[in-house]
């Protein structure tokens, strides 16, 4: 079991666009990277790594370079996971976590801020890859990225809110088997987000109109952006 701090309660301090581009620069280094490389055998193995899971930043007036900051971080805020080739692994349990619930709320990050926020989304999901000659019975996979986001109350507007939408078409789960893999008895959760908090932020109707499209495609996703 890997595991370092998991939960960090910042909220109401005041930190400004310095303490958020601090945050951001610490956040780079919060990810999970594993890899198994060619002729390894494994038997029984579990695993746990986990990085800091939840961040709570609300009421503290980051501004949008904060976001941009907080952004361009959670860019690279994501599971990685790589099967080489030749690798056999029998009774596999994974647990692979990084940032999953991150409170951006009363921040004052503007539309350039959600713009930042958005692009950041676009990159933040579950890539997972199984190469060739790979045969797995009995194998469980928790893959998950950033699973709700709260922005309210950051004066994002129609610009703001047509990015969160675009970028929401991109945040998904891409799972790949490549050819002459066997699969037995195989269940995954792999999750992206899942819950997303946009009131009152003035998004206009346009915006709405992206986002309901958006929810029509994700039945998982839970979003807040009427009376905005």
């Amino acid at each position: 079991m890997l595991q370092t701090l998991t939960a960090l309660d910042l909220a109401y301090n005041q930190i400004g666009p310095e303490g958020g581009q601090a945050i951001a620069q610490a956040l780079k280094r919060n990810q999970v990277t594993y890899t198994f490389s060619f002729f390894t055998s494994v038997n029984s193995l579990l695993y746990l790594l986990q990085t800091l899971t939840i961040l709570d930043l609300d009421h503290n007036r980051i501004g949008p370079e904060g976001a941009l900051a907080i952004g361009q971080a959670l860019e690279r805020n994501q599971v990685r996971y790589i099967f080489n080739f030749l690798t056999s692994v029998t009774s596999l349990l994974y647990l692979l976590q990084t940032l999953t619930v991150l409170y951006l709320a009363y921040n004052q990050i503007g539309p350039e801020g959600a713009q930042a926020i958005a692009q950041a989304l676009e990159r933040n999901q579950v890539t997972y890859t199984f190469s060739s000659f790979t045969s797995i019975t009995c194998l469980l996979y928790l893959l998950q990225t950033l699973t709700m986001l709260r922005l309210d109350y950051n004066q994002i507007g129609p610009k703001g809110g047509q990015a969160i939408a675009q970028a929401l078409e991109r945040n998904q789960v891409r799972y790949m088997f490549s050819f002459l893999t066997s699969v037995t008895s195989l269940l995954y959760l792999l999750q992206t987000l899942t819950e997303l908090d946009l009131g009152n932020n003035h998004i206009g109707e346009e915006s709405e109109e992206l986002l309901r499209k958006v929810l029509d495609k994700r039945r998982n996703l839970e979003m807040q952006f009427l009376s905005s």
